[in-house]
């Protein structure tokens, strides 16, 4: 995998947000960019995409009503959907944004108006504007929030479906057996992966490899959500080693259990530590002045450690 710009990205080419330390990942597909659009929040504009695959199959609505401002499955993706989806990739907080959906039916009528989601499906129109991307059938049958007509034209209960053959046809609105596919409106400046391999990547030694990982995790999360996630694993640490003291001197809790809770405390405690090294920098000169300081309180040669020659210097005078 590697990073690149979502507006670098051409309609139909597919890409992935990832997550390293949950180790999850999601599939979409590019559908159409609208650097016109672009501003102060976004100045590369904005990128509508689809999901690559099916979510699930589920009832367009379960009372049967084909009006998408009302329908169950509109509640689900902003209520159950949306949240998951932003907890597992917190880039999307900032970068997934409301738009407007134009719920004309396809007969022309125009009851149901527009709405805006942060989560949604295709319509009929975007889907057949786009439809040169879609030549790989699907091989499933999935909603589309265009309906088929309204009350006024005298149906209300059927919407738009693609068909596997990838072709328009429609059905009844409380059927649960056609899939979902959501769509996101994205800043376009979003970073995310496609297949690939780096270049550079194929030269990186297993540290450098390490490196990168705690640098994805920091880039991902940000720095105060890492700082604190350090606080937390520290204070974890904190209770396990208290835990063992009370083992070794009251006999409590059972050794086995609180060795592997020490090796696993410490272990999230080296990763983080390794992640506030990229978010403040190397700390070798501290490092070596604690050692230094270790050494002369237990009676040892100090260790000869490289050093910076003088202090530090100030470009500004």
């Amino acid at each position: 995998m590697k990073k690149v710009k979502l507006n670098d990205l051409g309609r139909g080419v597919h890409f992935f947000l990832e997550n390293f330390i949950e180790d999850k990942k999601v599939e979409f597909v590019v559908v159409r960019h609208f650097p016109e659009c672009g501003e102060a929040q976004s100045p590369e504009g904005y990128t509508l995409v689809e999901a690559a695959e099916d979510l699930c199959k589920a009832a367009f609505d379960n009372g049967g009503c084909n009006d998408w401002r009302t329908a169950s499955l509109r509640k689900y993706l902003h209520e159950d959907y949306l949240p998951k989806l932003l907890e597992s990739f917190p880039e999307l907080k900032d970068a997934a944004v409301t738009f407007l959906r134009d719920l004309t039916a396809d007969d022309g009528l125009k009851d149901y108006g527009t709405c805006t989601d942060t989560v949604s499906l295709l319509t009929a129109d975007e889907y057949k504007a786009n439809r040169d991307i879609y030549m790989d059938p699907p091989g499933t049958w999935r909603w589309l929030i265009t309906p088929d007509s309204t009350p006024s034209g005298g149906g209300s209960s059927f919407a738009r479906i693609v068909y596997t053959d990838g072709t328009l046809s429609y059905d009844d609105a409380c059927d649960g057996l056609r899939g979902v596919r959501p769509a996101l409106y994205l800043k376009s400046g979003l970073l995310v992966s496609v297949e690939g391999v780096d270049e550079d990547k194929d030269e990186l030694t297993p540290e450098q490899k390490e490196t990168a990982l705690y640098e994805a995790a920091v880039e991902k999360f940000g720095e105060d959500a890492q700082m604190l996630i350090a606080v937390e694993e520290l204070g974890e640490l904190s209770k396990a080693l208290l835990k063992w003291l009370r083992y070794k001197n009251f006999d409590q809790g059972r050794r086995d259990e609180l060795l592997k809770a020490i090796a696993e405390e410490r272990a999230d405690v080296g990763i983080m530590l390794n992640q506030l090294e990229v978010i403040f920098g190397e700390n070798s000169e501290a490092e070596a002045e604690k050692l230094d300081h270790l050494a002369d309180l237990v009676g040892l040669p100090r260790l000869d450690f490289p050093r910076k020659e003088g202090g530090e210097t100030c470009e500004c005078s």
